[in-house]
């Protein structure tokens, strides 16, 4: 079984602001609404203010895979990954049963 680390309220909410996720709620602290608001944005990502006054973060797919990394999740797939297999257009080959077996079928009337 892995190891346990154990963290007080205060280091994990300091943890979290360096990788940029909100403190944990409840907490009462004062000093982790200090540590939040003066936590520098994760590189590659930029913060701007919406249009109803929330802030909103910012981050390139590679930035968001390499906090993911850290966090022990999968990366985002990027969009030159194929999700699917691409379609077959088969409409030919049920054309060319069509025909085989209707020219079967002619073969045992003829007999």
């Amino acid at each position: 079984m892995g190891d346990v680390i154990e963290l007080s309220v205060d280091e994990t909410n300091k943890l979290r602001a360096n990788l940029g996720l909100a403190p944990l709620r409840g907490t009462g602290g004062g000093a982790t609404k200090a540590a939040t608001t003066t936590s520098a944005p994760p590189p590659s990502s930029s913060s701007t203010v919406t249009s109803s006054g929330k802030e909103m973060l910012e981050m390139s797919v590679e930035a968001t895979n390499d906090l993911r990394a850290q966090l022990g999740l999968k990366p985002l797939r990027s969009k030159q990954e194929d999700i699917h297999k691409p379609a077959v257009n088969d409409s030919e080959e049920k054309e060319l049963q069509e025909r085989l077996d209707k020219e079967k079928l002619k073969r045992q009337v003829q007999q």
